[in-house]
């Protein structure tokens, strides 16, 4: 067995320190707060993220020809379709737009992130968002490719929702989830 150096021992103090200073403990302690605020925020954040970015999409045709979508009629056709590329499947997806008070509360969400008044805790919340929206299966290796490492990233995250937490029960502005 290795001796233990002065960075394995001070990684451990700060795991233990971080394991201590539970964000959901302290989100739970304060003043207003629910109990499961921050998965409230964390799926409105979610939902906010992935409904913009579907209505960002290019409504224009992707190519030359019809805008309409293929009819399909028989058994064959469908596995036929199952069978094909992303493209044909692409275009024969069908959206559902979304209501006025889903665009509204995804509005609402996305407004919170005025509260998140660190730069650092910001631009993991930003990456985090992204990569939700963009269904990028590791946020937290996104975020070592822009130059956190994941610990921190974590650490930052966890930190944006706690900050959004008590800047909605500052101001008053009830912890409600989405309704879809």
């Amino acid at each position: 067995m290795r001796a233990a150096t002065n960075r394995d021992i001070e990684r451990a103090a700060r795991d233990e320190y971080e394991a201590k200073r539970d964000i959901n403990r302290l989100a739970r302690d304060a003043q207003g707060i629910p109990e499961n605020a921050i998965e409230i925020i964390r799926d409105r954040l979610i939902f906010a993220a992935k409904l913009i970015e579907r209505g960002t999409k290019n409504p224009a045709p992707r190519e030359y020809g019809s805008a309409w979508p293929p009819v399909l009629r028989e058994w064959a056709d469908l596995i036929a379709q199952e069978q094909g590329t992303e493209k044909e499947r692409e275009r024969t997806r069908v959206t559902i737009q979304p209501t006025a008070r889903q665009v509204t509360q995804a509005e609402e969400a996305l407004a919170w992130r005025r509260y998140v008044t660190e730069a650092q805790a910001l631009a993991a919340l930003n990456i985090w968002l992204r990569c939700h929206a963009r269904r990028i299966r590791s946020w937290q290796r996104e975020a070592v490719r822009r130059g956190f490492s994941r610990e921190t990233a974590k650490r930052r995250l966890a930190r944006a929702f706690f900050l959004i937490a008590l800047g909605l029960a500052r101001d008053g502005i009830p912890f409600e989830e989405t309704h879809r």
